[in-house]
């Protein structure tokens, strides 16, 4: 799901960055269409990103946009704040833990839905 991110982040690029206090605001466009730009907010203390797009907030995988920012400040471990707990190696035994359903049954309803 990450690769094609990574693919649509080499064709984006840096236009321009300002310092707002804690945070700093980058303009990131495309090389073929510089009219199209996308806004990325990054809180240097907390090392979280927000983008315009909004992609983050909706699917929990960073943008291209995002990604680029990081390449720029050659950032090159995403950051916590980019990894959500779904995405993590222990995200099962939470979501067994929280919910109390037995792993098996919850793999038996998603096989069902599949199927379906």
């Amino acid at each position: 799901m990450f690769q094609p991110i990574l693919v649509r982040a080499a064709s984006m690029k840096v236009i321009n960055m300002r310092q707002t206090g804690s945070y700093v605001i980058y303009s990131i466009g495309l090389d073929q269409t510089p009219n199209e730009m996308w806004r990325v907010f990054c809180c240097d203390i907390e090392m979280e990103f927000n983008c315009s797009c909004m992609r983050m907030e909706s699917f929990g995988i960073p943008c291209e946009h995002i990604v680029c920012v990081l390449v720029h400040e050659d950032i090159e471990e995403l950051p916590r704040s980019l990894v959500l707990p779904r995405w993590t190696k222990t995200a099962k035994v939470g979501l067994q833990n929280a919910v109390g359903l037995h792993w098996d049954s919850l793999m038996l309803s998603q096989y069902g839905c599949l199927m379906d």
